[in-house]
């Protein structure tokens, strides 16, 4: 658990660090869920570039920070509050491990609520990086996580 309140559980090989407390690099090989809350920025952060029109993009640009963009990461919504992404090898984008010679897929769940709302929601975002002979895996992954974790606008109010 981060201290903000944010989870984050990663499945990886034996003997490859510890990837649960840093940022996963560019090819590596990991499961990674991660769930945060929308009511500060580490937690708008997680959806922002999947998100990029939503209340949680807006909020990390008034903080001054960049909500990251890869144009070649492929994404489908799903639902307005599910969206799925493909980073092909070599690009870097919202899957953890992207960027280097594997393709990292998975999914984001962030319940959109009416406008003008200020509550905190939770977030959810699945990464799924692994070899080719593995790489099917993710698909089972995808299709579970995306069962398991139907959005939920149960969240807080903040202000």
């Amino acid at each position: 658990m981060a201290g903000d309140g944010g989870q984050k559980l990663d499945v990886y090989p034996p003997g490859s660090p510890d990837y649960s407390t840093t940022l996963a690099p560019k090819g590596a090989a990991l499961v990674e869920v991660t769930a945060e809350y929308t009511g500060h920025l580490p937690g708008a952060e997680v959806v922002c570039a999947l998100f990029p029109h939503s209340a949680a993009a807006a909020d990390v640009k008034a903080g001054g920070l960049p909500c990251p963009t890869a144009a070649s990461e492929k994404r489908t919504i799903l639902t307005p509050d599910v969206v799925t992404f493909r980073d092909p090898a070599g690009v870097t984008g919202a899957g953890a491990g992207s960027g280097g010679r594997l393709t990292s897929s998975g999914a984001a769940v962030y319940p959109q609520l009416p406008f003008g709302s200020d509550a905190s929601v939770n977030v959810s975002l699945l990464s799924c990086t692994l070899p080719k002979k593995s790489a099917t895996l993710c698909g089972a992954i995808l299709g579970d996580f995306v069962v398991r974790d139907q959005p939920s606008d149960a969240g807080s109010q903040s202000g």
